[in-house]
């Protein structure tokens, strides 16, 4: 067997590719940096050969993490950043309030950030600048901060022809949570139109701001409040993805009027109740509706049933997750009008063409599948062409059965446990 320390060059590269987990998904994770650039660095001091082989291997040292602790390390990322060799980088970076931030929100404040001058790198702290000097290469960048900075600046202001994700999170360091809005001036900015992903978390566009970017494919927000107009509208045909978070509500001016989203695909909601009535989306493949407690599941239901609001008839999947909480009966809290009856029958009235649905139910909100699978024995015709049904129990797959009582003879042996 040969020795692993004296394997060839060319097979040692290919075993540190592997070795190595990838972004997968359209959202780079802190984590994955970290653990990518330190197997980097662990291969390459094991001995001369595998140095060697590390140090030529230019995608090896492709994930460049940054952390606000790291500051006496700038000169070492630049190395790794060198070792890459203009292979497409993926940036995270982890900063604190011991870092400056930016200047006052201004346009000339903007205006000078966006400048490569002595000027303004005085104002601009280092990882700024490291990022102004190699963002051409970066293709995933994930940015988690107390407060806005200059690098949001520096990203807009240089827009990097090669990056495909972008991902911003503002974590507070008070008990207070505070929300931090993003804005870049019309008069100074424009739009990423080559972005592809976007993931807001406890960050807002400004309503005066330019849009943030157009053309997504995959947008998630996990913030307060957002303007559709700078938000959501500029990516309206492209967008197939959409994942908006509990706390999630729109700022827009003038009337109420839903936005179309012609090539949304699949939607996530995170116990949103409210988001639907915002959306048109006549050609969703996908609804997800996760961690939701039961009376924002009831009121999301009751949103689909109120009259003018848009059905989805294209969705084919459907899954519902119900967390344990303690809610009350929707009856017993300003919904006297509702019974389960009645906003069951509009999820299966907006959903008329469900062929898979997935619930993943805790063992207290079973209820809620034994109205459903009631709904079904009783107007037989609904989701008619209903083919698979995923619980998460042995305790749901009896209630849907119990319930069915044997009326759905075309659902038989389709009620599986996941």
């Amino acid at each position: 067997m040969a020795n692993p320390l004296e394997l060839p060059a060319e097979l040692l590269c290919k075993i540190f590719l592997l070795a190595q987990v990838h972004v997968a998904a359209e959202f780079v994770d802190l984590n994955l940096v970290e653990e990518n650039a330190r197997l980097a660095v662990t291969v390459s001091q094991v001995c001369q050969h595998w140095r060697s082989a590390a140090l030529g291997f230019a995608g090896l040292w492709v994930y460049i993490p940054y952390q606000h602790q790291h500051h006496k390390r700038i000169p070492q990322i630049k190395e790794y950043i060198e070792r890459s060799s203009g292979q497409p980088l993926t940036l995270s970076l982890l900063l604190s309030d011991e870092v400056p931030a930016a200047p006052e929100v201004t346009p000339s404040t903007f205006d000078s950030l966006g400048q490569s001058s002595e000027s303004s790198s005085e104002r601009i702290p280092e990882i700024d600048m490291l990022l102004q000097q190699h963002l051409e290469q970066a293709e995933y960048i994930c940015i988690e901060e107390p407060q806005p900075r200059a690098s949001v600046v520096v990203l807009y202001a240089h827009k990097p022809p090669c990056l495909k994700s972008l991902s911003l999170r503002c974590r507070s360091t008070s008990l207070d949570e505070h929300e931090y809005s993003i804005l870049l001036p019309a008069t100074s900015y424009k739009p990423f139109t080559s972005l592809e992903y976007l993931h807001l978390d406890g960050i807002l566009s400004h309503p005066e701001s330019v849009a943030l970017a157009s053309n997504l494919d995959n947008l998630s927000l996990h913030t307060f409040r957002f303007p559709l107009h700078n938000t959501l509208i500029p990516s309206a045909s492209t967008l197939t993805t959409l994942t908006p978070g509990p706390r999630v509500l729109t700022l827009v001016e003038g009337p109420f009027r839903q936005v179309v989203f012609s090539a949304l695909k699949t939607l996530t909601l995170v116990n949103n109740p409210h988001f639907m009535k915002w959306l048109d989306t006549p050609n969703l493949h996908t609804l997800n509706m996760r961690s939701f407690t039961y009376s924002n599941f009831v009121r999301a239901l009751t949103t689909l049933i109120i009259p003018q609001e848009t059905t989805m008839p294209k969705v084919e999947v459907l899954f519902v997750q119900l967390i344990e909480n303690n809610d009350r009966d929707p009856m017993m809290i300003g919904h006297p009008w509702i019974t389960p009856d009645v906003w069951m029958s509009g999820l299966c009235v907006a959903l008329p063409k469900v062929i898979t649905v997935h619930w993943d139910v805790h063992s207290t909100r079973i209820h809620v599948l034994q109205t459903w699978a009631g709904m079904l024995a009783k107007y037989g015709t609904r989701w008619a062409e209903l083919r698979e049904v995923i619980v998460n129990s042995e305790d749901a797959q009896k209630a849907v059965l119990r319930a069915l009582q044997g009326s759905r003879k075309d659902l038989a042996g389709a009620i599986k446990i996941q």
